[in-house]
């Protein structure tokens, strides 16, 4: 598979990362930009095993009438949803824009975070509770490990340690995706999914620095195949689910089929991300 002539992202940086310090370079629309062969798969991928796996023969046509009792029912905007909406809109110019004013996400970010709570339009039951906490840690722990690996010499010893993956990799992408494959998903029956996953791009990101490949791919690959899950204590979602109702009236059956569908998807829009990063040019 081949998109030819390279097209390179313009929200990358100029230059690839020489150093593992060099990730927070990755900003703006960059990641959207680079996820689109995952989002358009695995989006593509649920719609059809959902069609395939749970359809009905029954046909449940939905009136009119339905659709409008239930928008009744939900009422207008409230303040809170209006703001909301404004948050995000903030966000998404910030990220179309940053090719033109270079402020990192994170700055932007920041500054609607704090604007919200002092302004008392977030409280602080909602700061705690509403907020993505384990991707944020994640994110950030994942270049914290990286930068105290790199000061404390672990990134030279994991080289010297893991030579031959290293050596075997020879700069191939294809490889390095392989390697990750394998050494996560033994690892996840052990560790839930951020951890899992900070630990394994600790591991990797020097191998990928090592074979002149962008630490970008492998803190991607690492995060994004750290959600795969054979077994229900693996997912903490699926665990919660067994003990409510609603996993009365689940085919547990067909839900495994499903899941284990989607793991196989899911490590085959990794690989088929390759050849369009390599058009990005973030290979």
């Amino acid at each position: 598979m081949a998109f030819g002539k390279t097209r390179p992202s313009r929200w990358a940086p100029l230059h690839h990362p020489e150093g593992p310090n060099e990730l927070s370079g990755f900003n703006g629309l960059f990641w959207f930009e680079s996820a689109l062969i995952v989002t358009i798969g695995m989006l593509v991928a649920h719609l059809f095993l959902t069609h395939f796996f749970f359809r009905t023969e029954e046909s449940n046509a939905v009136s009119a009438d339905v659709v409008q009792e239930g928008l009744t029912i939900l009422g207008p905007l409230s303040f809170e949803e209006y703001v909301a909406g404004f948050s995000i809109l903030a966000l998404v110019v910030g990220m179309i824009t940053y090719p033109y004013h270079h402020v990192s996400m994170s700055s932007i970010s920041g500054l609607i975070l704090f604007s919200l709570l002092s302004l008392g339009l977030m409280t602080k039951s909602g700061f705690k509770k509403d907020i993505d906490w384990a991707l944020i840690f994640f994110l950030i722990g994942s270049q914290c490990m990286i930068k105290i690996a790199e000061n404390l010499g672990v990134d030279a010893y994991i080289l010297d340690s893991l030579s031959g993956i290293s050596g075997w990799i020879e700069g191939n992408p294809w490889r390095l995706v392989t390697a990750i494959i394998a050494v996560i998903l033994p690892i996840r029956f052990m560790l839930p999914g951020p951890p899992s996953a900070l630990l394994v791009t600790t591991i990797f990101n020097p191998i990928a620095l090592d074979n002149h490949l962008s630490p970008w791919v492998s803190l991607f690959v690492c995060g994004f195949l750290s959600d795969i899950w054979f077994l229900p204590y693996q997912s903490g979602s699926w665990s919660q689910t067994q003990s409510t109702s609603l996993f009365k009236v689940m085919v547990t059956s067909k839900f495994n089929a499903y899941n284990m569908a989607m793991n196989v998807i899911r490590i085959g829009c990794a690989y088929l991300c390759i050849p369009y990063w390599q058009w990005l040019a973030v290979l």
